[in-house]
């Protein structure tokens, strides 16, 4: 059996995923791809107990040019530096960056950009 946890934001273990069975002994590569595919596992699992609890789900999913403002919100752009880069207006980028923190449950946009690398939204 193959146990893998992966660390929550206090460095506590948030969620444990484990493989029952391995065809032949556990080798050391078995640990490793248990290690790569946990964060996958977990986050799939966030999405799924997310869309359980608000019952929704595609109205919550990031549209293609959100997730453009939220990329550049990550890279620590202001508002007009983000209009400027995609050629929309200051006003629209404001409207992006207010649906991309109701869409993610967030007050604002520092969070907003925490909750994209938490669960690599972008």
């Amino acid at each position: 059996m193959i146990v893998h946890g992966l660390p929550g934001i206090g460095g506590e273990n948030s969620s444990y995923f484990c493989l029952a069975q391995c065809p032949g002994p556990i080798t050391e590569e078995h640990g490793y791809l248990m290690e790569l595919i946990t964060p996958h596992l977990h986050k799939a699992l966030l999405c799924t107990l997310n869309t359980k609890a608000t019952g929704h789900q595609s109205e919550h999913r990031l549209t293609a040019r959100e997730h453009e403002v939220l990329r550049a919100m990550c890279r620590g752009y202001a508002n007009k530096e983000i209009a400027a880069l995609l050629g929309i207006s200051g006003n629209t980028v404001r409207n992006h960056v207010h649906r991309v923190c109701e869409k993610l449950g967030v007050a604002n946009r520092t969070m907003a950009v925490a909750k994209a690398n938490m669960l690599e939204e972008w």
